[in-house]
């Protein structure tokens, strides 16, 4: 197999690629575990009890998952 050379220009297309789906990657499993506090939640409501999911959890998650920093400030 040929060794392949990128250009300045690809390098830097493919490293901004990169990071594009690392950052999608992070808010689709925010997104995930948001869907599960719902669903928990919900559950919660059904059976006439308090939620067990407060905003607080949701904005940790968004930190744990470096989408907002702990001021609540978007990071991407």
């Amino acid at each position: 197999m040929d060794n392949i050379t990128l250009s300045d220009y690809d390098r830097n297309l493919l490293e901004r690629h990169i990071v594009s789906l690392s950052q999608h990657s992070r808010a689709l499993a925010a997104h995930c575990e948001c869907l599960a506090m719902n669903a928990e939640n919900m559950w919660a409501a059904i059976v006439n009890e308090s939620p067990r999911y407060l905003e607080k959890d949701y904005v940790k998650l968004m930190v744990k998952w470096g989408l907002i920093d702990e001021k609540g400030n978007p990071l991407i």
